[in-house]
């Protein structure tokens, strides 16, 4: 949440690290899953949500290294319910979560129920990485079809769409001023968007 943890995933846990003080924080073994593909501290204090190879997000109290809540991602095709990305809206009150079959999930961010289910645009393919923007207003998706989407979030519609190349989009990330979104891929790539929105 702050400057002072780090979360490092490993296949028997989760270490919570404070790199200024280079020492182990905290081990969450007791409420993680195997096969942990993505994380995303929440901005309430020591809240961590995480994807699974199987499909699964969980939300840890990391101080009580406990589970708040666990669900399994709905999908049509099994093999393509891993998880691949995670992004909590500003306020902590929804997550967004990206998988392997396309679609966008948005789940609330107390109950971990999915309220919201987004397909991805056309010629896209897996969902690879999403990322909300300050104001809540937007929701930036990535999709390994070298695709990225601004979605509106009242709708919920692509209101733009880019493709930036055949390559996967590996990761999202709006500038402190939120008026630039970075897409990582093969190169890194810069897009103005603030004028479109």
């Amino acid at each position: 949440p702050g400057t002072t943890e780090l979360g490092i995933v490993s296949s028997d846990g989760i270490r919570i690290w404070n790199p200024s003080q280079q020492s182990l924080v905290k081990w969450l073994t007791q409420s993680v899953s195997a096969g942990v593909t993505t994380t995303c501290w929440g901005s309430r204090a020591k809240s961590l949500a995480y994807g699974t190879f199987g499909g699964e997000v969980v939300l840890v109290d990391v101080e009580a290294d406990e589970t708040i809540w666990r669900i399994s991602v709905p999908s049509e095709r099994p093999a393509e319910r891993e998880v691949s990305g995670l992004s909590w809206e500003p306020q902590d009150s929804r997550l967004a979560i990206t998988t392997l079959d396309g679609t966008i999930l948005i789940a609330d961010g107390e109950t971990g129920q999915i309220t919201d289910t987004i397909l991805p645009p056309a010629n896209a393919t897996a969902a690879t990485t999403v990322a909300w923007h300050a104001s809540g207003d937007w929701l930036a998706a990535g999709y390994d079809s070298g695709i990225v989407s601004l979605l509106n979030t009242e709708t919920w519609e692509h209101e733009w769409v880019h493709t930036i190349g055949a390559i996967n989009v590996g990761d999202l990330s709006w500038s402190p001023d939120a008026e630039l979104l970075v897409a990582v891929a093969e190169h890194a790539f810069t897009f103005t968007v603030a004028g479109e929105m």
